[in-house]
């Protein structure tokens, strides 16, 4: 309890008193005590044999209101007798705009120099500036959170509580006047401790607050991996909740300035209701997305968000707006909170009854936490709780809590995988026998359709024996006869017997050309390469293409390069047959024009190739036929007869023979068809192959000159000489 100093000796009687001189006497006492109580101060503190450090200040302070915080110094000195002794409630007065003076005088009275520690037991105090007088010398020295660190004149590292280092010397007096101004909530307890008692009394606390915000960071570290590895941004939120709350914290305990930010201003006090608020909108955004994820309705959902909203526009109002105001209503959100973590649990319990202790447990103990937390920010807790530092215990029973829950979870969700995993192979179980059955019933149609197919492989068989049989010996016999009939026959009677042949020769063509697509379409196309007199050949082929070429009036030209080997390794059948159909083609669609036969050596990356190509002057193909001329049974003109399968298998056989059958036409110009099929040398003194022409279609009656060139190379500038031996 503060002393009074006494006033003065009351006056010794040296003979007895009347009644009424004891009455004056009294009367007097009382006035002496009125005159000195304004000048009442507590007692200096004497070290003497002290040793029961840290020792409590409030005995020994005296304590002055600025309320309008512009005193300095000199004007506190020149009101020292406004001076009251303190009391605990003169020393905890909450949010407040005031400033504050204490005063303190502090004696050592020992024979030996005295390092001594002025603390404050609170490290949310923003501006704390200590004058000392020692020995008529005047020193000053800033602390606080919007003190910079390199301000803080500390013998030894800065701390996170705002004090004073004070040296006395023996038999030394210091006066000391303090100054404390801070928009947080202002607590003014202090103590008066040695160096090595400070490090030692706070060795418990720090070892509480280590054990704490190292469970954060582990729980903040284990919260990312688990969302890096199971891909579930729920666990990223979870992680980036802790970081925030570890901030938070470490903020609130003064460990942040100290260590993350220590030469800020305005962050240092800011920083407590700006995280304080994104903590509790990343818990409630937590939450709620939690109850979405575990689908927990939520008949107040928009009781999350302008929540979450309200304390994210505090956040904003905390570093633009008055602190002091966003400092006050920030008592609050722990209340909101605490309201909104009890509603979800109840929920969750529900949800997780197999864990609905473990859940009951954190949230009741979270919800004394944050109460906790509110009577602290609101500067009740010594008020209303035993004088004990709960703040650290409650932490850690929160987070050996949430390190439970997590652990919980974390075994649910592998139980649900490994259902998940049990259903998922038996699902796999069921496809794979469905698609087992698919499969079997899938061959059993498709060895059906084999079946099928080959019984009409051998009906198209069986056709294609009936058409050679029936169909083509009988018109083979009608030629013949006919052709015998035009010797020695009158003149009449000639041009009847032409007119038969030519009418069989013509039928006997289309059913050639049936057989060739039936067969191709049957049996894989087959190029039996041989030895081949080339000139015997395109002689021949020129005979036949002279006949063609003078029913349409039409003029027949060769060009035959001169540096072709003789004997070439072909397939003399399937070239003639090409020949055959692209000259016949040219012959229907030209009259009065030219058909030309070129027939040179190409070389393609040095290697030889024979080149011909047919061309004529004919009514050419439009451009948009001329994609589709290749197809079977397409044809340009229906009038001209045939069945529209000769250039179909004319490229087919080219491209068995290695080559690429190419159309250059231009509609009213006529047409050009190119091909180059590989070819080498063959010995000329080995059999050649014999090919038999058909029988020649019938002459016109009056023929046209016909004008042929056998010549090398000129006017075919893109065909070289074949390389000849040295």
């Amino acid at each position: 309890m503060p002393t009074l100093r006494p006033g003065p000796p009351p006056l010794s009687a040296t003979r007895p008193a009347s009644y009424t001189g004891g009455w004056m006497l009294l009367l007097c006492l009382l006035l002496c005590l009125l005159f000195w109580l304004p000048f009442a101060q507590a007692g200096e503190l004497r070290l003497g044999q002290r040793s029961d450090w840290p020792l409590s200040l409030t005995p020994y302070l005296d304590v002055l209101k600025d309320p309008d915080a512009q005193l300095d110094l000199a004007g506190v000195r020149s009101r020292a007798s406004d001076f009251v002794p303190a009391t605990t409630d003169l020393l905890r007065p909450g949010f407040t705009r005031s400033a504050w003076w204490l005063r303190l005088s502090v004696v050592n009275d020992r024979p030996l120099p005295q390092s001594l520690r002025l603390m404050f037991l609170s490290p949310r105090l923003a501006d704390v500036t200590f004058h000392v007088e020692q020995d008529g010398h005047w020193s000053q020295t800033r602390a606080g959170l919007a003190v910079p660190n390199s301000e803080q004149h500390w013998s030894y590292a800065p701390e996170r509580m705002p004090g004073l280092s004070l040296e006395l010397a023996a038999h030394q007096r210091a006066q000391i006047w303090i100054r404390v101004k801070s928009p947080t909530s202002i607590g003014m307890d202090a103590v008066l401790t040695t160096p090595g008692t400070l490090h030692a009394s706070g060795s418990l606390e720090a070892l509480l607050d280590g054990i704490n915000l190292g469970g954060l960071v582990v729980l903040c570290i284990y919260s990312l991996f688990l969302c890096l590895f199971s891909r579930d941004w729920l666990f990223g939120l979870q992680g980036v909740t802790c970081a925030v709350f570890l901030l938070y914290e470490a903020s609130y305990r003064g460990y942040a300035k100290q260590y993350l930010w220590p030469e800020v201003t305005a962050w240092g006090y800011q920083a407590n209701a700006c995280l304080g608020a994104l903590t509790a909108t990343f818990i409630i955004a937590y939450l709620y997305f939690l109850c979405r994820r575990e689908k927990i309705s939520l008949p107040w959902a928009s009781v999350f968000i302008g929540t979450a909203m309200l304390f994210v526009g505090i956040a904003l109002m905390s570093l633009f707006g008055d602190y002091y105001l966003i400092a006050k209503i920030s008592i609050y959100t722990p209340l909101v909170t605490s309201m909104l973590l009890v509603a979800v649990g109840l929920l969750f319990i529900k949800r997780m009854p197999g864990t609905a202790w473990l859940v009951i447990s954190f949230f009741m103990v979270s919800v004394v936490g944050i109460l906790i937390r509110a009577l602290e920010l609101g500067g009740s807790t010594r008020r209303w709780l035993p004088d004990i530092n709960y703040t650290p215990l409650v932490a850690i029973v929160i987070m050996a809590f949430m390190l439970a829950i997590l652990a919980a979870w974390v075994n649910r969700m592998r139980a649900e995988r490994a259902e998940a995993q049990a259903l998922l192979l038996s699902w796999h179980i069921q496809e794979k026998d469905r698609l087992q059955k698919e499969v079997d019933r899938q061959t059993s149609a498709l060895n059906q359709a084999l079946a099928e197919a080959r019984t009409a492989h051998d009906d198209q068989t069986r056709i294609l024996a009936y058409i050679s049989h029936d169909l083509r010996a009988p018109l083979v016999t009608i030629g013949g006869y006919a052709r015998l009939l035009q010797d020695g026959s009158p003149p009449e009677l000639a041009a009847h017997a032409r007119t038969i042949a030519h009418s069989a020769s013509y039928q006997l063509g289309l059913i050639d050309e049936l057989l060739e697509y039936a067969k191709g379409e049957l049996h894989p196309l087959s190029i039996d390469a041989a030895p081949l007199r080339l000139p015997d050949l395109i002689n021949h082929i020129s005979q036949y293409a002279h006949i063609l070429a003078a029913q349409q009036h039409n003029t027949f030209i060769l060009d035959y390069a001169d540096d072709i080997p003789d004997t070439l390794m072909l397939d003399g059948y399937r070239l003639q047959q090409v020949l055959l159909n692209l000259l016949s083609n040219a012959a229907k669609f030209t009259h009065d024009g030219e058909i030309r036969l070129r027939v040179g050596i190409e070389y393609d990356n040095g290697e030889p190739h024979l080149g011909i190509s047919v061309s004529d002057t004919g009514v050419g193909i439009p451009s948009e036929k001329q994609a589709h001329i290749f197809e079977a049974f397409a044809q340009l003109q229906r009038n001209h007869g045939g069945a529209g399968l000769g250039l179909f298998i004319s490229r087919r056989i080219i491209q068995y023979m290695g080559g690429t059958l190419a159309l250059h036409s231009t509609p009213d110009q006529g047409s050009q068809f190119h091909f180059a099929i590989p070819c080498r040398a063959a010995d000329s003194s080995a059999r050649t192959m014999q090919i038999d022409l058909p029988p020649p279609p019938a002459m016109p009656a009056v023929p046209p000159r016909p004008r042929m060139s056998c010549r090398p190379s000129r006017g075919c500038a893109n065909w070289r000489r074949w390389p000849k031996p040295a």
